[in-house]
This record gives structure tokens, sequence and C-alpha cells, in this order.
């Protein structure tokens, strides 16, 4: 989905991976403000990912969205709910870009 939306967009994507970064904190992707946080996980992982966005929430107010798809929130959606705002389940190459510019409107409620 990351590759989809650097290639078919003009969002700012940036890609963190710890294998790759190190350990990465909630304090520093908070820092690069960003207007929505997308994570990806397996199963064995949803842990982590729950402390994770449970901090980052309460660094942000929990004012960015934060999006999940992947193995994960496709088969165990209420479990993902409990750590994202949104969930992108199965193939979410092309339900991201609707979902992305709902959350860049302002005001939603005005929509054609």
């Amino acid at each position: 989905m990351a590759a989809s939306l650097k290639e078919r967009s003009r969002y700012e994507v940036v890609i963190l991976f710890e294998k790759f970064f190190g350990r990465i904190l909630p304090e520093d992707v908070a820092a690069m403000e960003p207007f929505c946080v997308m994570t990806n996980g397996l199963t064995t992982i949803a842990p982590d990912n729950e402390a994770f966005f449970s901090r980052f929430r309460e660094i942000t107010d929990g004012k960015i969205p934060v999006v999940a798809g992947g193995e994960h929130a496709t088969m165990y959606p209420e479990d993902a709910r409990r750590y994202a705002d949104y969930l992108l389940t199965f193939e979410g190459d092309e339900t991201v870009f609707p979902l992305l510019a709902a959350l860049r409107e302002e005001d939603p409620w005005k929509r054609d």
C-alpha cells in the first residue's frame, strides 16, 4: 500500500521499518507532524502496535488518525480497532485514496 501511495499520489510517504531504522518511538513519529499514521502488521506484533499507538494517542491528544491495515486488521478487526481509528481490510491499495481524501477534508459534512 505504501508503494501505491508513493507512486500514484502526491502524498509524502515516510516508511518506517525498525529492521532498517532501529527502534521507532511514538514521540519520534509525533514529531514528524503527520496528518495521519498508517500501520501494517501481523497478529504476532498486534500487542506492540497497541502499546505504540496508545502512547502515540497520549502524545497527540488523539488528533492524528491511525489507520491499520494488513493481516491482523483483516482477520481480527475488533482487535485492531483497539489501536486504530480506521481499518483498511483485505487489499487496501484502492480504498486508501478515498479514505485519505476524506481525512484531508476540513468539514466532511459539506461533501457533495
